[in-house]
């Protein structure tokens, strides 16, 4: 399969220094990274820290994720949203960049698909000129959640300005089958993300034996004692590690090889119970194992 790169969302670190974040994304072995606005904007380094510290384990930063709610029928508030996007387009262009994600938050009464087209469009047109990917991230609970929304947006927006981030686990909690939506929508998708999530929880056998597993993971007993107070009292639906949830992975990675799909993989997981770089390792092994099926 001739993918560009297996690469990691940092967001399971949210709550870890960005150097620690980066050493434990390089030493997993990912093949790059994207980073949520926040981190970039951080002031706990300057940027020629952060870009000597990819560039020294060779883990290049591939996109920035921003949420941002540009379908707001509030003109003043949609004007400020765009402003806003445009100064990340050209700050990621000057810091040689290639994908801008674009999720919506939840959504409320006050957003709208034609003004989200219209600001999308706008600010593909400003991306394209720029050299930068613009791709739309589907999102559980906003504006664009299921097939239907998605098939609205794709009318109102030309494939030159505005591309797909699809995430299998926003598609399945959608109510989509991942591995259709992939044959569906692929002529417009510039990016995706795995994530997998599971509807029902563990039976009584594997809650036993993730907990005795995590009594063995060098963490703080705190994180411990909440890890296992999740696995006893889960109700789901929730997110997890790759090849522990519903979503048929070897099926996606069949139809994306199928498909001659050539762009990024991005492994999320939004926020980890227990120890992020454990969660991700888990879960690259998982996704490299599917991989060399289709080889």
């Amino acid at each position: 399969m001739n993918i560009k790169g297996l690469a990691c969302q940092a967001i399971t670190w949210s709550e870890n220094k960005l150097s620690d974040t980066i050493e434990d994304i390089a030493d997993l072995r990912f093949d790059g990274i994207e980073l949520p606005i926040e981190f970039l904007l951080s002031a706990e380094s300057s940027w020629n820290m952060i870009k000597r510290s990819v560039d020294s384990h060779n883990l290049p930063i591939i996109s920035i994720y921003q949420t941002i709610r540009l379908g707001n029928i509030d003109d003043c508030v949609r004007q400020y949203e765009l402003r806003r996007c445009e100064l990340l387009i050209s700050l990621i262009h000057n810091l040689g960049i290639e994908y801008l994600i674009i999720g919506d938050p939840p959504t409320d009464y006050n957003d709208d698909v034609n003004i989200l087209a219209e600001s999308l469009e706008e600010l593909g047109t400003i991306a394209k000129s720029k050299g930068v990917c613009l791709c739309y991230h589907p999102h559980k609970g906003s504006i664009i959640e299921t097939s239907h929304q998605i098939d609205k947006l794709l009318k109102l927006t030309t494939p030159e300005k505005v591309s797909l981030c699809l995430d299998m686990g926003h598609l399945y909690w959608g109510g989509g089958d991942p591995v259709q939506l992939i044959k569906k929508y692929i002529e417009r998708v510039g990016y995706i993300h795995f994530k997998d999530v599971r509807r029902r929880s563990l039976n009584i056998i594997k809650k036993f034996i993730e907990i005795i597993k995590s009594l063995f993971v060098t963490t703080s007993g705190r994180k411990k004692l909440k890890y296992i107070w999740l696995v006893l009292f889960e109700t789901g639906p929730i997110v997890t590690e790759l090849g522990q949830g519903d979503i048929d992975y070897l099926g996606v990675i069949k139809e994306l090889d199928r498909l001659n799909y050539e762009g990024w993989i991005t492994i999320e997981f939004d926020a980890t119970t227990l120890v992020p770089k454990l969660s991700l390792g888990r879960s690259l092994s998982h996704a490299n194992k599917l991989l060399a099926l289709v080889e």
